[in-house]
This record gives structure tokens, sequence and C-alpha cells, in this order.
């Protein structure tokens, strides 16, 4: 598995290669548990608990509330590495707290 990112960014060349060497490329958080057998039911959806967050991850979630973002405007207006944010994006949709809404941006899921 891979996140594939932008072609224009050397921080994306070794994530890209190995898409290109075979791996499968993540989407969104359902290829990681479609890839692992952990998809939910249909019609089941728990209720996110709201885990403790990161500095870095706090500021991001903070963030998108207010709309849908890219991950190159989060990084644009936190500040962030584009691969951390990223990571903090990958951890925050694995927590159920944010979901991509097409495009590859993000919004805060409804609690």
């Amino acid at each position: 598995l891979a996140v594939p990112g932008p072609i224009t960014s050397e921080a994306s060349l070794g994530t890209n290669r190995l898409i290109r060497e075979g791996a499968k490329p993540v989407l969104s958080v359902d290829d990681i548990l479609e890839e692992l057998g952990m998809l939910p039911l249909p019609g089941l959806s728990p209720k996110p608990r709201m885990p403790e967050l990161s500095e870095d991850a706090a500021r991001v979630y903070e963030l998108i509330a207010l709309e849908p973002l890219s991950i190159e405007e989060i990084v644009a207006k936190t500040g962030l590495p584009h691969p951390r944010v990223s990571q903090i994006l990958l951890e925050l949709e694995l927590s159920g707290l944010v979901e991509e809404v097409g495009g590859r941006r993000f919004l805060r899921k409804p609690r």
C-alpha cells in the first residue's frame, strides 16, 4: 500500500515509485480497511470517540472544521511539512474524525 502524492513534489517520489512497482494506491481509509479485511458492515457506523490529538493534529483538525481543504492548503495554512500533514490526515481519517470529500479535500465528519 502507498499513498500517492503530487508528481511535482520530491516528497512523493518514494510512494509514487512504489505504486509504479505494483503497490496498491491508498485513496481513502476504506482502501486500508478493505486490505485488512476490516470494512464496517453496511448500516453500522459507530460514533467515533474523540482521541487525544497531538498539537499538530489538533491544529489540522480545527482548521478543517470550517471548509473542505486540500493537503496543499493545509500545508500552506499550518506551515507543517507535506508528509506530516498526510500522516495526520490518515490518522484522523482512521480515527473516524475526518473524511475525504472528493478532489483530495478533507472535512471534519459530523459528530
